[in-house]
């Protein structure tokens, strides 16, 4: 670990007793480079909600289910989700733990209940161009795989973008963008990744859907005998999803296009239910290309669950796995 970098370790299920009512909020910690000093990062929003001694479903927070951080030369953000807040809508939370200020949260007004919106995030300066300036706007991406209550949700989760403002009082983070997911049920938004794929200087967006099932017969068969499928074609349930930054400089906000996407599916030696996409992560340039690489997580793949591992692409079409890891 780098001298002046930090490492984030949660608590979710962090849990406080008040008047004999259990809350439980959640919360993080920050630790120096040499994981000494610790400094708690509470969940206070999480216990100002009106009405939440009378509802049990008002006292659940879960902050810290997801987690990221950022560190340029002047700050150190710190990002954390909580996707059971106020009926489990969901809510972000950015703190900058290099200033007092404080605790920016994400607009939840217009989402509907079992959102889950903080499952999973990420932040980067890489998404978004300045108009004014060359200091690079900030975005928090928050993931909302849950199945919401309400007759214009497609209950197949969605991913939020917001932009952090610069050296203002903000504190509501409005929605920059929303991507949504295509079919019911599949978690998209399980997990997201901002990662450089193809080498041109800008993040794209990648997005796990673990529970998306493929609608391609062959993939439908039934198991062999050791679970996995028999045929060469893809495992029925699981998807990434690669959306490929579009160069916009704000206050154009349309970073990534529904238009220019590449959808990655289970290779064909994986469980049917796999859980391919619960988690994406970013491996650097281990092949020595000029372009970054990364890993999706299969964990019920089989007995013990898979790595596989693919090589970013130039040409911004990214090909089969070159290596599946399993145990």
């Amino acid at each position: 670990m780098q001298q002046d970098r930090l490492a984030v370790a949660c608590s979710p299920r962090l849990s406080y007793e008040v008047t004999g009512k259990l809350f439980v909020t959640g919360g993080c910690f920050a630790f120096s480079n040499i994981l000494s000093d610790p400094q708690f990062l509470g969940a206070s929003t999480c216990l100002n909600i009106p009405d939440s001694s009378r509802s049990l479903d008002l006292r659940f927070c879960l902050n810290g289910a997801s987690a990221s951080y950022f560190h340029n030369s002047s700050t150190d953000l710190i990002v954390s989700g909580s996707p059971y807040y106020r009926f489990a809508r969901g809510i972000g939370l950015v703190r900058n733990i290099t200033e007092f200020s404080k605790v920016r949260k994400t607009d939840s007004s217009s989402l509907g209940d079992y959102s889950l919106l903080g499952s999973s995030s990420v932040i980067s300066d890489r998404v978004y161009s300045s108009a004014s300036d060359t200091i690079k706007p900030i975005v928090t991406v928050f993931g909302a795989p849950g199945v919401p209550q309400t007759k214009e949700k497609k209950g197949s989760g969605y991913v939020v973008l917001n932009v952090i403002e610069k050296k203002t009082n903000q504190i509501i983070i409005p929605h920059a963008q929303i991507l949504q997911g295509s079919r019911f049920g599949s978690r998209f938004g399980h997990s997201v990744a901002l990662i450089d794929l193809n080498g041109d200087g800008w993040d794209d967006l990648l997005v796990g859907a673990p529970f998306e099932q493929q609608l391609d017969p062959l993939a439908l068969q039934k198991l062999g005998t050791e679970g996995r499928s028999t045929h060469s074609g893809s495992g029925a349930f699981g998807s990434v999803y690669i959306f490929w930054n579009q160069h916009r400089r704000l206050p154009s906000t349309s970073a990534f296009s529904n238009s220019e996407i590449q959808i990655l599916k289970p290779p064909p030696t994986l469980s049917l239910k796999s859980g391919f996409g619960s988690a994406i992560t970013a491996l650097g340039d281990i092949d020595h290309d000029g372009v970054d690489d990364f890993a999706i997580g299969a964990p019920y793949d089989g007995g013990g669950g898979s790595v596989i591992i693919y090589h970013g692409s130039k040409d911004k079409k990214i090909g089969s796995p070159t290596q599946v890891m399993s145990t």
